[in-house]
């Protein structure tokens, strides 16, 4: 979550957003706790939230119309699983993301970081970032090894270059 409020804007990470304060300008605060359960109250005027919408509104004070509500629940959402692989060798495409439409690929962007950044990993590596949908319970989402193994397997596929000088793969979600 990011919050803006008074002073200058601030990031909150592993925290669970439980009640966001409105007021007839929009956000006035965000009550949040953290992993040990301690909670906490941020003045912001701004919020930026990753958590699902049907989620968010249901934290909103004062709480948003029923129809609203309502139509926040039927609302469906696929989570993400982020795949960093780092390569030796400089970039391997020129363009910062790839789309990749073919169902039989594990992953439906790719982005290369050091192509928005050139001099994050200097010219002896890059690293690539495949995004892959999957909600928990699905094999991608909890099959760590499996997911890893198949994004190295269909990155070959797209690559110009052979991917077996990859010095690490990392699963997020």
């Amino acid at each position: 979550m990011l919050t803006q409020g008074t002073a200058r804007p601030s990031l909150s990470l592993g925290e669970s957003i439980y009640r966001v304060e409105l007021d007839e300008g929009g956000v006035a605060a965000v009550r949040m706790k953290d992993s040990a359960g301690l909670a906490r109250r941020v003045r912001a005027s701004r919020l930026i939230s990753t958590m699902p919408l049907p989620d968010l509104v249901t934290t909103l004070r004062p709480a948003p119309p029923a129809p609203v509500l309502d139509a926040a629940q039927r609302l469906r959402y696929r989570g993400l699983v982020f795949v960093f692989v780092v390569l030796r060798g400089g970039p391997l495409f020129r363009a910062h993301w790839t789309y990749h439409q073919d169902p039989a690929l594990c992953f439906n962007r790719l982005s290369e970081l050091g192509n928005f950044l050139p001099d994050l990993y200097g010219r002896d590596h890059t690293v690539v970032c495949a995004e892959i949908t999957a909600d928990p319970g699905e094999g991608a989402w909890e099959d760590e090894e499996l997911t890893l193994a198949r994004c190295l397997r269909d990155l070959q596929i797209v690559s110009p270059r052979p991917i077996r000088d990859a010095i690490t793969a990392t699963h997020l979600r």
